[in-house]
């Protein structure tokens, strides 16, 4: 069933959200993808990738993606390096 015909105030925009989203639940139940580790803080979503075991880098922010809950502390044990600090890594690794 249509989700629109559930609830009219649904917008177009919240309709494609959720298309993306199944879209997306789809590739993770096929097995062909994987994301290490998604982050929600009380912020927003960040997708993060540990290197050499320890090192855990924010690959990419979604701000707009709001969350309320999810893990208070964005350190943790080795801390969460910035989306930067990834990119200045995957730089210099593309120099060696």
């Amino acid at each position: 069933m249509n989700l629109k015909e559930y609830d009219p105030t649904l917008t177009d925009d919240d309709l494609k959200v959720i298309k993306h989203l199944s879209a997306i639940d789809r590739l993770f139940k096929k097995g062909k993808l994987s994301i290490r580790q998604l982050f929600v803080d009380n912020g927003n979503l960040s997708v993060t990738k540990v290197y050499d075991d320890r090192m855990e880098y924010e690959i990419k922010g979604f701000h707009n993606i709001m969350c309320d809950g999810g893990d208070p502390d964005r350190c943790g044990e080795f801390g969460i390096r910035p989306e930067l600090e990834w990119i200045e890594m995957m730089n210099e690794n593309d120099d060696r």
